[in-house]
C-alpha cells in the first residue's frame, strides 16, 4: 500500500511527464505498477484513467504511476507498453 507521501510524489512525477516528453537532453517515460513503461503521448491520451489509478491506492489495473524514467537511466531500447513505439533506443 502506499504512503500518502509516496502516493503524492507518483502524483507529482504523473503532472509532470504530461507536460514534458524530453527535459534535460533526456526522454522520460513513466514506469507503471505492473513494471512496463508508457510514452509521453500514451500517459497524456489516457491521463485521467492514471490519475484516478495513482490517486487509489487499493487500484491494481497496472495504470498506476510507481515513477518515471529518462533515457540516461537505461542501456537497453526501451518501447511503450500501450502503444508499441520505441521510447529510446
Amino acid at each position: 500500500m502506499k504512503t500518502e507521501d509516496s502516493k503524492t510524489e507518483a502524483l507529482r512525477a504523473l503532472r509532470t511527464l504530461a507536460r514534458y516528453e524530453t527535459h534535460g537532453g533526456y526522454t522520460w517515460a513513466a514506469v507503471m505498477s505492473d513494471g512496463g513503461l508508457l510514452c509521453v503521448p500514451c500517459v497524456r491520451a489516457n491521463y485521467r484513467q492514471i490519475f484516478r489509478a495513482t490517486s487509489d491506492p487499493r487500484d491494481h489495473s497496472g495504470w498506476r504511476v510507481e515513477g518515471m524514467i529518462h533515457s540516461g537511466d537505461s542501456e537497453q531500447s526501451e518501447t511503450c507498453a500501450d502503444c508499441g513505439r520505441v521510447i529510446w533506443e
